[in-house]
């Protein structure tokens, strides 16, 4: 009877755990499943029966396995934070090379969940991330610096981060943004070189991030730009 019930115990807790796990990780698979670099447009489009073609001039065609193409994933309200949200897709040669998913809305709202979304970055890529800070519209009247968290991976760049809204949007509006580059792809080089932010800008980004972002253990490999 011992012997049965410690198995039976056994058998639960794994099962338990796996169970934590999976609802842990899997937050952004709830939009991005199978979504990163490298996966074949074939591999995306069968757990994506939502994708619609990017291009307008196609996108009320049925996605086909024979016209890989850039793909679009859009809700109104999205089951991962129940926000409105896209996600554009870009495959090259059939295979996924870049990645951009941006969830919008009312400012406090997009702020509220931004724990939960940078949780669930967290919890895919791993603790340890660079942080940088980018300008977004630079020299115009929305410009303002934006504190990007970055994962660097063997064949991917992952970037998470918090927009906020800019003094001129009536209503004030908000996103968060998770991206996926390929690690030489010249758009990152274009936002993290040129258009560089102060080391004031730099820090009133960080402190707004780190206000809405999970208390966490950060590796010696952080960075800030200089």
């Amino acid at each position: 009877m011992k012997l049965f019930f410690y198995s039976a115990w056994i058998f639960c807790f794994f099962c338990l755990s796996a169970f934590a796990e999976e609802e842990i990780l899997g937050e952004l698979d709830r939009v991005l499943r199978n979504a990163h670099i490298g996966v074949t447009f074939n591999e995306f489009i069968s757990v994506h029966p939502e994708a619609v073609y990017s291009d307008i001039d196609i996108r009320d065609m049925p996605v086909s396995l024979e016209r890989p193409g850039a793909l679009l994933l859009s809700h109104d309200s999205d089951p991962f934070l129940g926000m409105a949200s896209y996600a554009n897709i870009g495959f090259r040669e059939g295979t996924l090379y870049e990645l951009v998913a941006v969830w919008n809305g009312e400012s406090s709202v997009v702020k509220n969940m931004g724990g939960r979304f940078f949780a669930a970055a967290i919890s895919r890529h791993g603790q340890t991330y660079l942080r940088k800070t980018i300008l977004v519209y630079p020299h115009t009247a929305e410009e303002r610096p934006v504190a990007v968290a970055m994962w660097q991976e063997s064949d991917a760049a992952i970037l998470a981060f918090y927009t906020p809204a800019s003094s001129t949007d009536a209503p004030s509006k908000a996103t968060l943004t998770y991206a996926q580059f390929m690690p030489d792809d010249l758009f990152l080089k274009d936002i993290f070189e040129k258009n560089l932010p102060t080391a004031e800008q730099q820090e009133e980004a960080w402190l707004l991030l780190e206000s809405i972002m999970p208390v966490l253990e950060v590796g010696n490999g952080t960075q800030q730009q200089p």
